[in-house]
């Protein structure tokens, strides 16, 4: 008897689904303030798809600051920012663009939702192999011209 693969893919959309409302639920822990605003410090958020390097920070109370930042052209440039946006900046941890200390289970969980999602492109006839209805074994079409034209004269003689 085969195993039926349908209620694991359900399980594993809903484990991904999870794990991605968790991400957002906590994201407010991590957000981070102006207070880590720091110069040497490497942010995301300030120039769209850029890094930025802080140079200088200069504050205005309590809620406000002047930022100015060298762009990944070399070009320092500057920008008051308020509270409101601490949520648009994230600080990134200078070293290699391409680590691998990320949660290894997650990354297992994903990959095998995406080979699931993509599952269709190496065997089209997916949904009939991983059910457990069995498909029709292989016939001649000979035979089923020969039943089907005796189904049909069955059906015309009883009239």
């Amino acid at each position: 008897m085969r195993q039926h693969r349908g209620c694991y893919t359900h399980y594993l959309a809903s484990r991904v689904r999870s794990a991605i409302v968790h991400e957002l639920l906590f994201a407010s822990e991590k957000a981070m303030k102006l207070q880590d605003l720091q110069p040497d410090a490497t942010v995301r958020g300030i120039l769209p798809d850029a890094l930025v390097t802080v140079v200088s920070v200069e504050w205005h109370g309590s809620d406000a600051m002047t930022l100015v930042y060298r762009g990944p052209t070399g070009k320092v440039a500057d920008e008051i920012l308020y509270r409101h946006d601490e949520m648009r900046l994230e600080i990134v941890e200078t070293g290699r663009p391409w680590s691998f200390d990320g949660d290894g289970s997650l990354f297992r969980l994903v990959a095998e939702a995406l080979r699931i999602r993509l599952a269709h492109l190496f065997d089209p006839v997916l949904a009939v192999h991983t059910s457990l209805v069995d498909p029709l074994p292989p016939s001649d079409h000979r035979c089923l011209r020969g039943n089907a034209a005796s189904t049909a004269v069955a059906f015309s003689s009883r009239r």
